[in-house]
């Protein structure tokens, strides 16, 4: 959200970018982190129960459906409805939006096409849906080869696909998904040669090494000139750090991931990310911003735009995705929404028991 904050306020037209706040051109990172993440967690209870999806494929694409989409038909009904009232879509003017562009963001196939869109952020959610498609013939493929072999053929046909013509932007992302399953079955697998690998590599090394060269990809490259390698090498510097802080839970970005308001901040983030660019947008066009200087126009979307877009993300959380939660789910983020603060519970504590 910040990164696109960053670019609607640099948006070309004033001149370059000031070189200390380019960091923020990175946002695209955080795509390859999640799906890595979204892979991890997927993968972990399939991990535990043995290399078995429960309710079979079937009853895998009915959870991922039913978690997903409910809330993305929403936030896609609130994109439109702002691009309808004239308020565009993020460089989409009013009335360019067709009805095939309608048609394939219902069936979430919008990324293999170059409509115009009133959420461009959409495109994530459309390839993440399409690589679950293909969770049970990983499964299937680790019950055929072991878990090394079948994630080393995914993460090859993933890094291929596009170079042989066959995809579109993004579907190496199959290969950082794997990547993200591969350290749940080091995480939560058992037997000698995940034992092995578990007391062998040094983790937290490895991440720091890992991060250093994607690093350098960007001195050297940029963000997009060698985009599919940096994501790949940024998904294998994440998983070696998640397997690091899972070992140890008391490494400090654990701790810092750990901590309640990231967790309460995670809740969210799905409803976060489905809607903070229209809503983005619409801060700029009726704040009436645009004319600002480039750097007011920072200081505005990231200082009160960013803030306003997280209580407005928390509220549609509420009304659009909670209410498709399961009792489980739903369970979870009660228990978390529940627990004191450490500034809550201290003001709570009776004198007597502080004495």
């Amino acid at each position: 959200m910040c990164h696109h904050a960053f670019l609607l306020a640099f948006d070309g037209s004033s001149g370059p970018r000031p070189q200390v706040l380019r960091f923020l051109e990175a946002g695209h990172i955080s795509v390859g982190i999640f799906i890595v993440l979204s892979g991890f967690c997927l993968f972990a209870p399939i991990v535990r129960a043995g290399n078995t999806l429960r309710g079979g494929a079937l009853g895998f694409y009915w959870r991922r459906a039913r978690r997903i989409l409910p809330t993305y038909f929403i936030a896609l009904g609130m994109a439109y409805v702002l691009w309808a009232i004239s308020l565009g879509g993020w460089g989409t003017e009013p009335g360019a939006v067709t009805w095939a562009s309608l048609a394939s963001h219902l069936t979430l196939t919008h990324n293999l096409f170059k409509h115009p869109a009133p959420n461009p952020a959409l495109w994530s959610v459309a390839l993440e849906f399409q690589i679950y498609l293909v969770v049970p013939l990983l499964v299937l493929a680790v019950r055929w080869f072991s878990f090394l072999p079948a994630a080393l053929l995914f993460v090859i046909i993933g890094y291929e696909l596009p170079r042989i013509g066959v995809g579109v932007f993004g579907y190496w992302f199959l290969s950082t998904f794997t990547i993200g399953a591969t350290a749940a079955y080091i995480v939560f697998g058992s037997g000698a040669a995940i034992e092995a690998i578990k007391r062998a590599v040094p983790w937290r090394v490895l991440s720091v090494l890992l991060f250093a060269a994607a690093s350098g990809i960007i001195y050297r490259y940029g963000i997009f000139e060698r985009i599919a390698w940096l994501d790949i090498v940024i998904s294998m510097a994440s998983s070696a750090s998640i397997i690091a802080m899972c070992q140890n839970s008391r490494l400090i970005p654990a701790r810092l991931l750990s901590s309640l308001p990231l967790e309460r901040l995670g809740l969210f983030s799905y409803s976060l990310y489905l809607i903070h660019m229209p809503l983005l947008q619409a801060i700029y066009k009726v704040g009436m911003i645009a004319n600002a200087p480039p750097l007011l126009r920072f200081a505005i979307l990231e200082l009160v735009a960013v803030p306003v877009v997280v209580f407005l993300a928390y509220r549609f959380f509420l009304v659009a995705e909670k209410p498709f939660l399961s009792v489980r789910q739903k369970a979870a983020v009660k228990d978390l929404l529940d627990t004191p603060s450490p500034t809550e519970d201290s003001a709570t504590t009776p004198a007597s028991q502080t004495a």
